[in-house]
């Protein structure tokens, strides 16, 4: 979280800390609606998709009105994601003119439908379906990993992702997939127990140094989440 590292990482990370910030505010109202939608499409109870202050104005009313709601909206939602995940979504190699070699084309494609076969591709797609189906954003990502943990052979790996923890760029991007973007970042809130555990540094003094860039937040306002 601050820029107390070696010097590759605090290049980047000084890249990041320009960039950041308005990312964060362009971002930060499309994760909002995200939540909001996804919660009002799934969740169920009393309180499930009422607005906090109309939940409060009919629960105090005399006599107080209904606030328990059946949500129909899953069933629908979930059918649209199911049948959308029952799509073809591997990865096609085509040869594009008369110097390519087909056999080569096809060879990469099963390279690549493979590592989605054993990379946790199916989960990560699964996810971001449905985060796309409930609430308008989706997402995966995926990183590299030692096949071994004596080796330095790396394979990839999907990992399922959070829309609300992705920051693609500053928002200046202009393909829907985000294909043009140079920077992005995945943003990762920690409680203190959970930096404490990881890094095992004081959460307090360590945000509380001078090298600390205030884009990562203080002992007060965070990163921290309960």
């Amino acid at each position: 979280w601050c820029l107390m590292a070696d010097i590759e990482d605090k290049e980047i990370l000084e890249r990041v800390k320009k960039w950041f910030p308005k990312a964060k505010a362009y971002w930060e109202p499309h994760h909002d609606r995200f939540i909001k939608i996804k919660k009002f499409v799934r969740n169920h109870g009393d309180h499930a998709q009422w607005e906090d202050q109309e939940w409060t104005d009919r629960t105090s009313s005399i006599p107080p009105r209904l606030t328990l709601t059946e949500n129909l909206l899953g069933p629908f939602t979930a059918q649209v994601a199911n049948d959308l995940k029952q799509s073809d979504f591997g990865a096609q190699v085509k040869p594009k003119d008369s110097g390519t070699d087909p056999k080569l084309a096809k060879t990469r494609q099963g390279f690549h439908r493979g590592v989605q076969q054993i990379g946790g591709w199916a989960n990560a797609r699964d996810r971001a379906i449905e985060d796309l189906i409930d609430g308008g954003l989706g997402a995966w990502r995926f990183i590299t990993r030692n096949t071994d943990p004596m080796s330095f052979q790396k394979e990839i790996e999907y990992l399922e992702s959070d829309p609300v923890r992705m920051f693609h760029g500053d928002g200046t991007n202009r393909k829907s997939n985000f294909s043009d973007v140079t920077d992005s970042l995945y943003y990762e809130p920690y409680s203190k127990a959970k930096f404490k555990a990881d890094f095992d540094k004081d959460p307090d003094s360590f945000l509380g140094k001078s090298e600390c860039s205030p884009v990562w937040g203080n002992q007060t306002t965070g990163p921290w989440v309960s």
